[in-house]
């Protein structure tokens, strides 16, 4: 009787070490994957600004060409205003795109958020 308490003692610690390894195997793949996320939401708001200044330098440069050209009246205001719409909506398309990944991306922010409260009341998954 003693020997089978033993066996199943030492098994039961294998089966907790295993466990235990996989749980550290678990939360570390969401670290790395909370860094990733964080990473491509920096990258997001870099091309967000970087798409704004580009935005605003194109405008800004249209704005002149038409005043340029009402005060000449030698080109008709249509093209400028035809490029800016063209910018506006590859701007529209671009903030779309980027949404699409960040929702992409929100269940694991919420993954993220549960596994820090269970670690915050020592609870185990």
């Amino acid at each position: 009787m003693a020997e089978r308490n033993e066996l199943m003692e030492l098994e039961r610690k294998k089966w907790e070490e295993k466990m235990q390894h996989r749980r550290d195997k678990e939360v570390e793949y969401l670290k790395n994957r909370e860094k990733r996320v964080g990473d491509y939401e920096d990258q997001l708001q870099n091309l967000r600004v970087q798409d704004a200044e580009e935005y605003n330098v194109v405008k800004i440069r249209l704005e002149t060409d038409v005043q340029v050209s009402t005060l000449s009246r030698s080109k008709p205001i249509s093209y400028a205003v035809i490029s800016l719409d063209k910018k506006n909506r590859s701007l529209l398309m671009s903030h779309i795109l980027q949404d699409s990944r960040f929702c992409f991306l929100e269940p694991i922010f919420l993954l993220v958020y549960i596994i820090s409260c269970d670690k915050k009341y020592d609870i185990i998954i």
